[in-house]
């Protein structure tokens, strides 16, 4: 994760940074190059349901949006999404597509760090386990974090762009609500524990540019 640019002693810093963001619901942010996206897994991403662990490979194809607003703007959308290889045998995952990717807002950590989430919303996914299939999907987003940069002057002001360059997807994982089947476990999730980040190609370049 990239940290911040310390021009200014840490107390200072974090209060100059907080100010940038502060009461800005919305701001605008370039995606390059934008356009077509795929997304491969290295190795397997791990889904759960409830707290069995399913490593199944993955590869996404989407498209990305040239510009976003922060707050809930329309990034881009997950078209189509192949899952297989899944272990234990007799175990399988679907994940059900379009998915809409929205940007969240840009937060300040307790490090000192500028983040902007993107989400992918409302995902849905469904699992087969033990003679069950399960259809995991709710209001919860799956989350891909991206760190900015932000450079400080000694005044505290902002010096030139803020920018990110996102070369993979790193899923934060979050809990999605059992949507229907009968003895599932009531929750599930993709990642992160154990979980990879998932290749992007074209690497994308976001730019907070107001």
């Amino acid at each position: 994760m990239v940290r911040l640019v310390k021009a200014l002693p840490a107390a200072a810093l974090l209060a100059a940074v907080a100010g940038l963001f502060a009461g800005t619901a919305r701001a605008a942010v370039s995606i390059s190059p934008g356009g077509a996206i795929t997304a491969v897994s290295p190795t397997t991403v791990t889904f759960y349901a409830g707290i069995v662990a399913i490593r199944c490979r993955v590869a996404l194809t989407g498209t990305l949006a040239t510009s976003a607003s922060t707050g809930g703007g329309v990034a881009g959308s997950i078209t189509a999404a192949t899952v297989g290889g899944c272990a234990p045998a007799g175990t399988a995952v679907t994940l059900l597509t379009p998915i809409p990717i929205r940007l969240g807002s840009v937060f300040l950590t307790d490090d000192g760090i500028a983040e902007l989430f993107m989400d992918f919303d409302n995902p849905g996914i469904s699992v087969t386990l033990a003679g069950m299939t399960c259809l995991y999907q709710g209001s919860d987003q799956v989350h891909a974090l991206v760190p900015f940069v932000v450079a400080m002057t000694p005044t505290g002001r902002r010096s030139g762009r803020t920018s990110a360059t996102l070369p993979n997807l790193a899923f934060d994982r979050n809990s999605i609500p059992l949507a229907s089947g009968t003895g599932c476990p009531t929750s599930g999730s993709i990642g992160p524990l154990g979980t990879p980040s998932l290749s992007l190609t074209p690497a994308q370049t976001l730019t907070l540019t107001s």
